[in-house]
């Protein structure tokens, strides 16, 4: 990062640093966002991540950039499937981060939390604020598992952007 460069650019920096130091069949999933505060603007890039969710206005859509994660390939074919987007931000935009731990939480009779709950609770919740929205959606996944015992993390980072004008 402190070399700079586009997200995809710091991503394919990063593939080259895990590639040489990570055990073979292991891998590290990544989305990376910059946000250029002068531009209001998101630069994202993804590494095999699952994709976040964008809130804007209360709709919502899934930041599918696809990607392969770090430390898979060399770089030959990492470089190739890497993608980036810019996306303009406005106040009270919201960007939803998750593992595959949220989605794939399971209740006590084997039932998927979901990608279409986690969208529709959260452009439910949007007006909230991230921490608010973080709460409300582990409180919901809690609910939902009812003691059930979850195959792996649930992971969730939330980030809303407000403009600030001096």
């Amino acid at each position: 990062v402190q070399n700079g460069g586009t997200a995809a650019e710091i991503l394919i920096r990063t593939n080259e640093l895990v590639y040489k130091e990570i055990k073979r069949g292991v891998f590290v999933s990544m989305f990376f966002t910059i946000l250029d505060v002068e531009k209001q603007q998101l630069n994202c890039a993804s590494a095999g991540h699952n994709p976040p969710l964008f809130i804007h206005g209360g709709k919502s859509q899934w930041l599918e950039l696809g990607g392969m994660a770090l430390g898979v390939d060399k770089g030959s074919l990492f470089n190739k499937t890497i993608k980036e987007e810019n996306i303009q931000v406005a106040s009270g935009d919201m960007l939803v981060h998750y593992t595959d731990g949220v989605t794939e939480a399971r209740s006590l009779s084997g039932e998927e939390f979901g990608d279409d709950r986690l969208k529709s609770f959260c452009e439910s919740a949007y007006s909230q604020s991230a921490k608010e929205l973080n709460i409300k959606l582990v409180a919901m996944l809690d609910a939902f598992a009812n003691g059930a015992v979850q195959s792996d993390d649930i992971t969730l980072v939330t980030v809303s952007y407000t403009h600030l004008t001096l």
